[in-house]
């Protein structure tokens, strides 16, 4: 897996234009979004991702809970007494 914060130019249009940042990653397996750490291409748009940003979303994909068979997803919020 690649180190995100090491990559200093895009691996597919060699652009030097690369910012790393916090933001939206849509997960194509649920459809859910996570505000993961990540580096962005500005010329070609690719976005990547590290072992940092899986963590995030391994971790809030543990706080989703499929809902029956409906495909629908909740959200367990830890109730303060």
């Amino acid at each position: 897996m690649i180190d995100r914060k090491k990559i200093k130019k895009c691996p597919l249009c060699g652009s030097e234009a690369i910012e790393h940042i916090m933001g939206d990653h849509v997960s194509k397996l649920r459809g859910t979004a996570h505000d993961v750490p990540q580096s962005i291409c500005h010329k070609c748009g690719e976005i990547f991702l590290g072992p940092d940003s899986l963590e995030v979303i391994r971790s809030q994909e543990q706080e989703l809970k499929i809902v029956g068979k409906t495909g629908k997803f909740a959200r367990r919020i830890p109730l303060s007494l």
